[in-house]
């Protein structure tokens, strides 16, 4: 019902107002509102329905603008967090400096093995091992959650909010477990009202044509998503932007 009453006082407003412009603004108008016409009381409810119609649009305006600002801020978000996870999953001078300084312990550290019950002996190089298999496991996590972020920005930015949503339903599926789902992301997608079971429900997560509005016009993604890799040599070279997404998501040959 209160649709219905926007959409006649809308409709009405589109009459009233360059009927109203046109009397306000020529001495001639087309349409002139004459005192036999009840040319006041017309006026009146003319310049109502400009007025209407004008805080309405401002009222939208506002409320779409703030909509955009808002997927920008979860874009911006999904970045950072990408970041960090290309940070901890590339930087190879950080954890060859840890097994570096673990190996300069082992030596400084007595050869005496420990006893360990349904383990034989251990010693201080077995502890050493393992902090280090593990630092590779912590950075085989965070590419693999970069890599996963990478894939969803490329349904959003390349398809639709649904077909970020299709690439998750189908994960699951497939592998029975939800996959990484990073901050930003989740707004966007409307993670919030995701079933394992059900997938997502209609009409969650931001507007697919708000967010592509956002990505061409205010240039996503942005040169602040950076990929730093390190050669054999130690050299190093840097990416951004959508560079890092097709590295991340496409196979390249060998050159």
């Amino acid at each position: 019902m209160l649709k219905a009453f926007k959409a006649i006082l809308i409709f009405a407003a589109m009459i009233a107002i360059p009927i109203a412009a046109d009397n306000f603004l020529h001495k001639r108008p087309d349409l002139p509102l004459s005192k036999e016409t009840g040319g006041i009381f017309v006026f009146a409810i003319l310049v109502f329905f400009a007025i209407f119609a004008l805080a309405l649009g401002v009222r939208r305006f506002w409320a779409w603008r703030k909509r955009l600002d808002d997927i920008e801020s979860y874009l911006k978000r999904a970045e950072r967090d990408m970041n960090a996870h290309l940070s901890n999953a590339l930087a190879h001078g950080g954890r060859k400096d840890k097994a570096k300084e673990r190996a300069e312990w082992h030596r400084m550290a007595e050869s005496a093995a420990i006893q360990t019950f349904n383990a034989g002996y251990r010693t201080p190089a077995h502890d050493l091992i393992e902090l280090n298999e593990k630092d590779l496991a912590s950075k085989g996590s965070a590419m693999g959650k970069a890599s996963n972020t990478a894939f969803l920005f490329r349904e959003l930015y390349e398809g639709s909010v649904e077909s970020a949503q299709a690439k998750i339903v189908a994960d699951v599926k497939n592998g029975g477990t939800v996959p990484y789902i990073a901050p930003g992301i989740s707004q966007l997608i409307g993670f919030d009202k995701f079933d394992k079971d059900k997938g997502f429900p209609e009409g969650a997560g931001v507007d697919s044509d708000e967010l592509q509005w956002v990505a061409k016009r205010r240039k996503y993604p942005s040169e602040e998503l950076i990929m730093v890799s390190t050669a054999a040599d130690g050299a190093k070279s840097a990416v951004y932007g959508q560079d890092v997404l097709i590295n991340l998501t496409q196979q390249r040959p060998p050159k």
